[in-house]
């Protein structure tokens, strides 16, 4: 198999999942190989690819194969062979084989179904129906037309049939299994697509023995998949659409694991061995769909509580402190950036996108463009902080601004620069004011506390 196929076949999130990570819906996580406080590793999954943009991290950039590479510590061979692994391709014995691997085959079909799922109406329509985010979820939707137009080889039409998704017809042609059906992949402990589930999108029209749930046969593997080995709280849920719909919900899948069953009699020897690895567990809530029949009369869902954020009450400076802290100022950048962040109350974000034509020294204002919430504003400055300001602003920033060692006219723009002549980021400005505060005796300025939000 070549590297490139390689990384068509095997997403980004699923090595990601492999390794118990989980993007945020920004796909943001904290960075993996350094000390990483807040997110700062995005993830792109259209492209494969990541980006660390912390200043403090040397992993720079990749795809599957170098993310692998890094958090192994491996060589490029032997991470290729753990991607292979992932996908579930098991080296063939010869090149005449009859069909793909189980896990190969599903890995395949499954990554043309969520493709399908992007491009088909009725699926989206009936994902968003039943309250299910097709762009968040890993789900798909079998339109029945991925072997046509010799779209496939005969040795993966040969998979198709040997593994049940499709059928050969009696007067030629194939039919397809679960067609017209969303479909969520049933993952084994490995991670890899182990078996798949189909909801159909068509309604039975008030015919009962008409089937809405599909399973390919041998049915395996576990939705989303097998849980964190460390999860302490988990919920079991009737169905897999069910545990799709609180995988969205931030406050529980936080706080829980969750675990879909087949149907409310569904707990299958799998589902047992997955439980019975997870040492840790505390609590199990099993969140069932009875209600409704009159089966249960309170809806076990209703015991969940969730403990509410605690805000931690900052400390403020005294006066005395602050005086330490422009004392400790070696330059005017020192004492603009305490003045920006002491005395206009300037957020790190606001300070970052701080432009020269954003500061009103006749007006004694600045003009905040994009604030908290998308806001604008106007923070008047004290005469203090305009010193300070014009000082760095006609005898440093022009230093560095010819230092610059980029043709875009960003620099040009912004008000604060690091000694590279661009525009100085949040990193910058915490490594500087943590050294203003090392110079100091006293150790009570925190991150939290050294600016308003930085």
């Amino acid at each position: 198999m070549e590297i490139q196929e390689i990384k068509n076949r095997l997403p980004i999130t699923a090595v990601l999942k492999h390794y118990h990570l989980t993007p945020d819906r920004n796909n943001r996580l904290k960075c993996p190989f350094h000390d990483d406080k807040t997110p700062s590793m995005q993830v792109y999954p259209k492209t494969g690819t990541w980006t660390c943009f912390s200043s403090n991290c040397s992993a720079g950039s990749g795809d599957q194969i170098d993310f692998i590479m890094k958090r192994e510590g491996c060589t490029k061979h032997e991470a290729i062979l753990k991607a292979k692994e992932l996908l579930g391709v098991a080296t063939p014995a010869s090149p005449d084989a009859e069909s793909f691997s189980w896990t190969a085959v599903l890995t395949k079909i499954f990554t043309s179904f969520r493709n399908g799922m992007q491009r088909s109406v009725v699926g989206r329509q009936y994902a968003e129906g039943r309250g299910l985010d097709p762009d968040r979820l890993e789900m798909g939707y079998n339109s029945g037309q991925y072997h046509h137009n010799g779209k496939v080889n005969d040795r993966l039409m040969a998979s198709y049939v040997k593994y049940g998704l499709l059928k050969p017809g009696v007067k030629g042609g194939h039919q397809v299994f679960g067609k017209g059906c969303i479909c969520f992949a049933l993952r084994n402990q490995k991670g890899q697509v182990a078996g798949l589930y189909f909801r159909s999108t068509m309604e039975p029209n008030g015919n009962s023995n008409h089937a809405r749930h599909f399973y390919l046969k041998d049915r395996q593997g576990l939705y989303p998949g097998y849980s964190n080995p460390g999860t302490r709280k988990l919920i079991l849920t009737e169905a897999v659409i069910d545990a799709a719909t609180l995988l969205q919900v931030d406050e529980i899948s936080k706080e829980y694991g969750i675990l879909a069953l087949y149907g409310t009699n569904g707990m299958t020897e799998e589902h047992k061995a997955a439980i019975r690895i997870l040492s840790n567990l505390e609590e199990a809530v099993l969140f069932l769909f009875l209600q409704a029949e009159g089966s249960i009369e309170a809806d076990p869902f209703s015991m969940l509580s969730f403990p509410s954020p605690q805000k931690k009450e900052r400390a403020v400076l005294t006066r005395a402190e602050i005086e330490k802290l422009y004392y400790a100022c070696e330059c005017y950048k020192d004492r603009t950036l305490l003045g920006l962040f002491y005395g206009c109350g300037l957020r790190k974000s606001e300070a970052e996108a701080l432009n020269f034509k954003d500061i009103s020294f006749r007006g004694k204002l600045v003009y905040v463009r994009s604030g908290k919430g998308k806001r604008r504003r106007v923070v008047p400055m004290p005469e203090r902080v305009i010193a300070d300001l014009k000082e760095y602003y006609y005898q440093e920033r022009i230093h560095n601004l010819h230092k610059r060692q980029t043709t875009s006219q960003d620099p040009q723009r912004a008000f604060l620069l690091n000694v590279n002549g661009s525009r100085m980021m949040g990193q910058s400005f915490w490594r500087r004011l943590r050294y203003l505060e090392s110079t100091q005796v006293y150790t009570r300025v925190g991150r939290k506390h050294l600016t308003r939000e930085l």
